[in-house]
């Protein structure tokens, strides 16, 4: 006997009909299984004690007296000397190193981080490589042999000393010598 759609379609039919029974059966008996839930009861807001405001206080108390809030102190600006050109006129390839340190710069100002035992130890791969190639002209050693004199300072004076003689050619207002210089402040304050 061979399936037409018509016999498949009946089929279908038919099961979905003993399905919708059984469904409407399930239904009814979990309609009769369950109890209704109960309403829940509106609980009353709590109301809130009277506070006696006739309060006895001691005859030595006072109510506290608020203070202005205090004015952040202004800094005023740093106060720069003007420099005054000597009275005969010398040629002059850059700036003369004892007015250069008589200025204030920014890393004397600036704070500098945490203090460390090493200047090595404060100077990234990158720097490292920067001032070599551009305070140290390109020589590792010689900047190996500052840094350990560097490390061997004890003040920031004595640095200053040691470039002054020792690398005049730096300009102390440049970013290279700022971040050297804010390394070498880590280990000498």
């Amino acid at each position: 006997m061979e399936r037409t759609a018509e016999i498949i379609l009946s089929e279908i039919k038919e099961c979905l009909k003993v399905v919708s029974e059984k469904l409407s059966e399930l239904e009814a008996l979990q309609a009769v299984n369950e109890e209704p839930a109960p309403e829940p009861v509106p609980q009353p807001e709590p109301v809130p004690e009277p506070v006696d405001l006739d309060i006895d206080l001691p005859a030595e108390y006072e109510a506290p007296v608020e203070e202005p809030a205090p004015k952040p102190e202004e800094t005023p600006a740093p106060i720069q000397e003007e420099v005054t050109p000597p009275e005969e006129e010398m040629p002059v390839k850059g700036p003369a190193v004892l007015d250069v340190v008589t200025r204030s710069r920014a890393w004397e100002i600036d704070m500098p981080g945490s203090p460390v035992a090493n200047i090595l130890s404060a100077i990234s791969l990158n720097d490292r490589l920067l001032f070599i190639n551009t305070l140290f002209k390109k020589d590792p050693a010689l900047f190996q042999d500052a840094v350990k004199d560097f490390n061997a300072m004890d003040n920031l004076q004595q640095a200053l000393d040691y470039i002054a003689a020792n690398y005049a050619d730096w300009n102390l207002e440049s970013d290279t010598v700022y971040r050297f210089m804010m390394a070498v402040r880590r280990k000498l304050n």
